[in-house]
């Protein structure tokens, strides 16, 4: 039960008519949106997460019925998961567009109708519900179906309840996206080879497919299972000011160790919005995963952090030491951290040391996981770990022979083919997993020239400084930013479009700002609907973003949409903005729909 207290609705006679009082406030909403994050983030089975949205429903809507909708590829359906209690007439799968659900779907945008006798062509023929909130289950861009509470009493429901079930519906898209995931890999552990083969499918979705560069920083990796699945597990996060490499290696191979592999994809992906000091990230991670491991169970790791002045922070819990190997170096170094592994003890943060440096121009960077110093050849001789350090070395100095330069990509495919020779066709022995990086050697060049870009008098010359350090670094943050407003001033909006869009996936950002801008420069090349995805995306991150709003709802406006607008408008005020433009917009649409 909720523990927050909130007055439940009544139906009272006033003149002659019937009113609707009580209900949600605004005093209550946040107690209850943590209610209900606590109550979805403790399911990991599919049918107790269906169970467990009605019985959120129902206590918190006071419904006559609730209805759960997921699309069905196959039949092209919007398919009836889950109804709270039966209906006369029955309800019923529907079609894109069809019903206020099928409206929501298509939309992929929520929608309350207090009373729906004004709006009988959404109902089927017999059906009693007058007042309804549907919602679209949203998973990224993915509409995943829909979610509705209905009462048989018009002007039941209100913005309130509009906003508390869309923020439901998100944490459900979410928590079913994690469920599916889990019970993926629960099936792998008892249809060996077919679920084998079903748990590398699932697994393959949290591995990254690949790695961009990142603000002159480019990288190589390599992922390659033992068996079908992998105890082995890697993740980069980014953002305008930093990149993070996470490695880790479960004890053991195969499903089992896979699992856990899932169990920290989940947490870690939590505790990554919420914890940036990298000691305190491993405190907080053994914190929520211990209690979920078999006994016996633990994990190596280790967190690399690469700032935008290519600095470097690094913790590590018992993982193979990272080595740098620097451009005027004939040695590679070894980056000391001591830690602990996760999963065995209580750790704190005082368990970990950080070690920081700098890189510079041309210096390369593996991570790696033991597998390749544990590497038996055929004669059963283990690699070990200089051995590994020596092929690194001859591999880089080779390569500089004949080329004069090193690249990432080539360096890490050498390295391989010098393992593979060393394993001469015996069975590999665990999960490898590497991910390389190296500094531009062109770094320094392509900032110089961007200074220069800032400092030239037309937007022209600038522009066409940027596009030439755009052609030799095409990651470079601040190259990336300025030429996107650039060729937004020149009214260049397609191309503008794009290299925001780059700016947006090689940074990571979720700057309001940024994604305006490019919400902005569709806009202009009237693409509405696309655009306030946009604009949509950038309230989300920060609610009172003023002109995503204007944007948004001029958009609306303009195709005669008053009630979307005025939604729009009526929630950025509730959020705290206050300013005049859209106090006197919210009369005015107000005062327009009086008069019609």
């Amino acid at each position: 039960m909720i523990g927050v207290k909130f007055g439940k609705r009544k139906v009272v006679n006033y003149r002659g008519s019937q009113m609707v009082v009580g209900g949600l406030t605004s005093k209550n909403k946040i107690d209850i949106l943590i209610y209900i994050a606590r109550e979805l983030a403790s399911v990991n089975k599919q049918e107790d997460l269906f169970e467990r949205v009605l019985s959120l429903c129902e206590e918190i809507f006071e419904a006559d019925n609730i209805h759960l909708r997921l699309w069905n590829e196959n039949e092209n359906k919007l398919k009836i998961i889950r109804s709270l209690r039966p209906m006369d007439p029955p309800a019923r799968d529907l079609r894109s567009g069809e019903g206020f659900s099928g409206t929501v779907y298509k939309k992929g945008e929520p929608h309350l109708v207090a009373d729906l006798t004004k709006h009988m062509e959404l109902l089927d023929e017999g059906e009693q519900t007058r007042s309804v909130v549907c919602v679209p289950i949203l998973y990224k861009a993915m509409v995943m179906g829909t979610l509705s509470v209905e009462k048989s009493i018009s002007y039941f429901y209100r913005e309130d309840d509009l906003e508390i079930l869309e923020a439901l519906s998100s944490q459900l898209g979410l928590a079913l996206n994690e469920v599916r995931l889990l019970e993926g890999l629960y099936l792998a552990n008892q249809r060996i080879e077919f679920d084998l083969r079903m748990g590398r499918n699932v697994q393959n979705q949290i591995i990254p497919k690949r790695l961009d560069p990142w603000n002159g920083i480019r990288f190589f990796f390599h992922y390659a299972p033992m068996t079908e699945v992998s105890g082995d597990y890697f993740r980069v996060f980014r953002d305008e000011n930093s990149v993070t490499l996470f490695l880790a290696d479960v004890a053991g191979h195969g499903v089992a160790a896979a699992m856990v592999t899932m169990i920290i994809h989940h947490h870690l992906e939590v505790l990554m919005e919420k914890t940036n000091a990298l000691p305190e990230l491993f405190e907080e991670l053994n914190r929520s995963i211990r209690p979920n491991l078999p006994d016996g169970v633990y994990f190596t790791a280790q967190i690399f952090r690469i700032y935008e002045d290519n600095s470097y922070g690094f913790v590590n819990g018992g993982h193979v030491r990272p080595v740098i190997l620097r451009s005027d170096s004939e040695k590679c170094e070894l980056i000391d951290a001591p830690g602990l592994p996760l999963g065995i003890a209580d750790v704190r943060k005082e368990d970990y040391r950080m070690t920081s440096g700098q890189l510079d121009e041309g210096d390369l960077v593996f991570l790696l996981s033991d597998g390749f110093q544990e590497q038996k050849n055929a004669g059963g001789e283990e690699a070990t770990t200089k051995k590994v350090l020596t092929w690194i070395l001859e591999e880089r100095n080779r390569l500089m022979n004949r080329k004069g330069i090193v690249e990432a990509e080539e360096l890490g495919l050498s390295f391989l083919s010098r393992y593979e020779q060393y394993r001469d066709g015996a069975p590999t022995g665990d999960d490898l997993s590497m991910i390389m990086l190296q500094i531009s050697p062109l770094l320094s060049r392509s900032r110089a020239q961007y200074a220069k870009a800032r400092k030239a008098t037309t937007l022209e010359e600038k522009l066409e400084l940027c596009e030439q350090i755009h052609h030799a670094e095409p990651s470079l943050l601040a190259n990336l930013l300025y030429m996107g407003r650039l060729l937004y001033k020149l009214q260049d909006y397609q191309r503008s479009e794009a290299v925001l869009k780059q700016y947006l996936e090689t940074s990571g950002s979720v700057n309001p700002e940024v994604i305006y801008l490019v919400g902005s420069a569709i806009k202009h090349q009237d693409r509405l609907k696309e655009a306030r995805k946009y604009f949509r995306w950038a309230l989300a991150v920060d609610p009172v973003h003023l002109p995503s709003l204007m944007r948004m709802v001029k958009s609306y406006l303009k195709e005669e949409r008053s009630d979307d607008a005025l939604l729009v408008l009526n929630q950025a005020a509730r959020e705290g903005l206050r300013d005049e433009r859209v106090l006197q917009l919210i009369k005015r649409i107000e005062k327009k729909r009086s008069l019609s």
